[in-house]
């Protein structure tokens, strides 16, 4: 276990209800950028240390809601 995973500390769990996590390119362009994107249309940006990190397969797998870009921020 690498110095950093020993230091982590887990502070809330999110059910798919309350948050989705989003690539914001659907896969089209490697990034180490994600969304979670809350119900309520807020979000927050996940910066991943390494390009098609485990998060990103993640989302790739999962199908895309038909509003996932009309709650994306711009920009």
């Amino acid at each position: 276990m690498r110095w950093r995973e020993k230091h982590l500390q887990i502070v809330a769990r999110l059910s798919a209800a309350e948050a989705t996590l989003v690539d914001l390119f659907s896969g089209e362009f490697e990034t180490r950028v994600l969304l979670i994107r809350f119900r309520d249309g807020s979000w927050l940006r996940v910066d991943t240390e390494e390009l098609r990190s485990e998060l990103h397969m993640y989302v790739l797998r999962q199908p895309l809601p038909d509003s996932s870009r009309s709650s994306l921020p711009e920009g």
